[in-house]
């Protein structure tokens, strides 16, 4: 956090944020997400505020930072037809590199559950040069695993650095383990 100081990131509003989030819930957070659906923003000093161009784009030129696409409308990619789904992603790669005059290579799916994305999504990030394709499903990714629907580990603010060292050295031994070593 210290080392993005010096690009526009507040430490604070940070925290603030993920305060925020933790203590409303889902019941009060949705409506937050609707009101920026529909258009209606929020205030400059909100915690909620998305960054701006300017601040994407300096985080980005730090080298600290890399971006990668969520999709235009954070909709289910696997609900749509052909070409609303490559027009999500598509306009969502061209975008962020519009913003951070840099190569997108990575994504993330909204919602990530494995029935939220199918093998066209697959396809068009693949044919728009994205390397890494993050679910929201927890669990390791042996050696095999496509990079297009890798799984991952949330780190929440209640894991401790003890519990967060142990949770890696458990995945490092599942990826030993599965590479063919001794456990």
């Amino acid at each position: 956090h210290a080392a993005l100081a010096g690009v526009g990131v507040d430490r604070d509003a940070q925290e603030a944020a993920a305060a925020g989030v933790l203590a409303l819930g889902d019941r009060e957070v949705r409506p937050r997400e609707c009101e920026l659906e529909a258009g209606q923003g929020v205030a400059p000093d909100s915690p909620f505020r998305m960054l701006s161009t300017d601040e994407i784009r300096a985080m980005a030129e730090s080298g600290l930072v890399e971006f990668g696409g969520h999709s235009v409308s954070h909709a289910i990619l696997s609900q749509l037809t052909g070409s609303s789904l490559r027009q999500e992603i598509e306009h969502c790669i061209a975008e962020l590199t519009n913003m951070t005059g840099g190569v997108i290579e990575q994504f993330a799916y909204p919602n990530g559950r494995a029935s939220d994305f199918d093998h066209r999504c697959l396809d068009v990030l693949q044919e728009r040069g994205i390397s890494i394709a993050l679910t929201a499903m927890a669990g390791s990714n042996p050696r095999a695993s496509s990079s297009l629907t890798l799984h991952r580990d949330a780190v929440g603010p209640f894991d401790t650095r003890d519990r967060f060292k142990s949770r890696v050295e458990n995945m490092l031994a599942v990826d030993h383990h599965l590479a063919g070593g001794v456990a």
